[in-house]
């Protein structure tokens, strides 16, 4: 049996959370490939900027790393799944 217990966060806390998004792009190991990696929150502010460079973006292949994102709401879920 698994048991979480979450609280929720002060208001304080949610100031992290107001920093933009930071979108930085390097070549991969393999031709054709590019990856972005996201710093930030991506949320309703920063979604469209995050859409408009993955649409930029003509590689055959583009890996996106979401490791420096610490935040996300319906609205960036939306730009990851929905027709970027």
């Amino acid at each position: 049996m698994v048991c979480c217990l979450a609280s929720p966060l002060p208001i304080e806390s949610t100031a992290m959370f107001s920093k933009s998004l930071q979108i930085t792009a390097e070549l991969g190991a393999r031709e054709g490939t590019r990856i972005l990696h996201l710093n930030g929150p991506l949320d309703m502010e920063t979604t469209l900027e995050f859409q408009r460079v993955v649409r930029a973006e003509s590689s055959p292949v583009l890996i996106v790393d979401f490791g420096g994102v610490p935040y996300m709401d319906s609205a960036g879920l939306g730009a990851i799944v929905g027709d970027t």
